[in-house]
């Protein structure tokens, strides 16, 4: 019988082996559902190998599947350190920052202050936070400050445009507010509308003075033109302003997730 068990346990060792072996095989093709299910079956033959449960979690986390994750996460104790890494960094990249915080939070004692150093930034950036992340940025390490250096250069030559100036801008000459918005066409447009409707205005109330009906149509649509403009203007800043933020958050994402 004990001959029997040692066979068994042997048997079982390789088994392992030759299944971590594939499972690797499978996550380095970035075939990461496939590689999960690999390592659901190690983690099941040994549960007391770390290596094995962290993998699962970078395999859901290259998967994308985070209900998954969660639940697999749901099943355990966090208690090493490169799990709950894992786990933040896979909540982070789905954009559930509000969750990946909370987690960080109740974990944080587990890190080192470099390890903390480097999350608190990475939050930063994917909460949008430019200022934080830009103050956060010294306290990284030295090889993580060469990854980051080129975003972080970007976010700080990044010209924002302002929604106020713009509407002004749009108040004084309509169409100049979305052309400093960078939405020219539209501004273009703006202007000739809100012009051709106030000249044909100007037209019929020269004609037929205060009494002409086409004169207060085209009066009322060139006024409506006009203030629809200034609040045109308005948003095209905002959505510029967005855009840029989109634009550096997929930067940071993509920067994070090579991690």
């Amino acid at each position: 019988m004990p001959c029997n068990g040692f066979s068994q346990f042997l048997q079982e060792s390789q088994d392992e082996k030759q299944i971590q072996k594939f499972a690797k095989y499978l996550y380095n093709l970035e075939l990461y559902d496939l590689a999960a299910e690999e390592y659901e079956r190690l983690v099941y033959l040994n549960k007391s190998n770390p290596n094995h449960l962290k993998y699962l979690i970078k395999s859901y986390r290259g998967a994308s599947n985070i209900d998954k994750l969660r639940s697999r996460i749901s099943r355990i104790e966090l208690t090493e350190p490169d799990i709950v890494n894992e786990y933040i960094y896979a909540l982070m990249l789905e954009s559930l920052n509000d969750e990946a915080v909370g987690i960080y939070k109740l974990h944080s004692d587990k890190f080192s202050q470099e390890a903390q150093n480097k999350i608190v930034f990475d939050l930063a950036l994917a909460e949008r936070d430019w200022d934080r992340s830009m103050d956060q940025f010294s306290s990284l390490s030295l090889s993580e400050k060469m990854k980051y250096e080129p975003l972080i250069n970007k976010i700080k030559e990044t010209k924002y445009k302002s929604p106020t100036t713009a509407a002004v801008l749009s108040g004084i000459i309509p169409g100049s507010g979305r052309i400093y918005a960078k939405d020219n066409v539209d501004g273009i447009i703006s202007f000739i509308f809100v012009a051709s409707t106030a000249y044909q205005s100007y037209r019929r109330f020269k004609q037929k003075g205060s009494k002409s009906i086409a004169g207060w149509v085209y009066g009322g649509v060139s006024l409506g033109f006009y203030i629809s403009n200034i609040y045109g203007s308005y948003q095209s800043a905002k959505f510029y302003n967005n855009n840029i933020d989109k634009e550096l958050h997929a930067k940071s994402l993509d920067i994070i997730s090579r991690d």
